[in-house]
C-alpha cells in the first residue's frame, strides 16, 4: 500500500466505503420484503366433542425456521360454551413447546380466551417462549 489514505485495497472496496461515508451515496431503487407471516391450518372433527389441527408457519424474520403444532380442543359442558385445548409445538425460535387454552362464550356475543403457547416456560423459569394471552372478543 503506497499510502494509509489508498482505498483501492479496502477489504470492503473503495465503493462501499465512501457510500458508508456519505461520500458517493447511490440512490438506486431497491426493493426489500417487510416481515410477515404465512400460515396454513388443517382442522377436522375427531370424534363427539372433540376436534384437531394441524399447522405450519413461516415468519420472515431472522432466526425464525418453519413451525409446525398440532392441537386438540374439547367442548365442555352440554351446550358446548366452553372449549379446552392442547397444542404440541416444534420450530420457530425455539425447540418443542407445549401450550394449553381456555374458552368461553357468553351470551351469542362475548367469547372470553386465555391462552399459553408455553406453558412449561412459567414453571421452570429458565425457558425460552413462556407468553400468556388474553383476549375479549364482542361481535357486533
Amino acid at each position: 500500500m503506497a499510502s494509509i489514505l489508498d482505498l483501492d485495497n479496502v477489504l470492503i472496496g473503495e465503493d462501499q466505503l465512501l457510500d458508508t461515508f456519505g461520500l458517493r451515496y447511490t440512490q438506486d431503487p431497491f426493493t426489500k420484503p417487510l416481515p410477515f407471516l404465512l400460515r396454513a391450518t388443517l382442522s377436522a372433527p375427531l370424534g363427539v366433542g372433540w376436534s384437531g389441527s394441524v399447522q405450519v408457519d413461516q415468519r420472515y424474520l431472522p432466526g425464525y425456521i418453519p413451525q409446525l403444532t398440532f392441537g386438540a380442543l374439547r367442548s365442555l359442558g352440554a351446550r358446548g360454551r366452553a372449549v379446552a385445548g392442547g397444542q404440541l409445538s416444534m420450530g420457530g425460535f425455539g425447540g418443542i413447546r407445549l401450550g394449553a387454552s381456555a374458552q368461553r362464550r357468553f351470551g351469542e356475543r362475548v367469547v372470553v380466551m386465555l391462552s399459553s403457547p408455553h406453558l412449561p416456560g412459567f414453571l421452570l423459569g429458565g425457558t425460552r417462549g413462556a407468553g400468556l394471552a388474553f383476549s375479549v372478543t364482542v361481535g357486533i
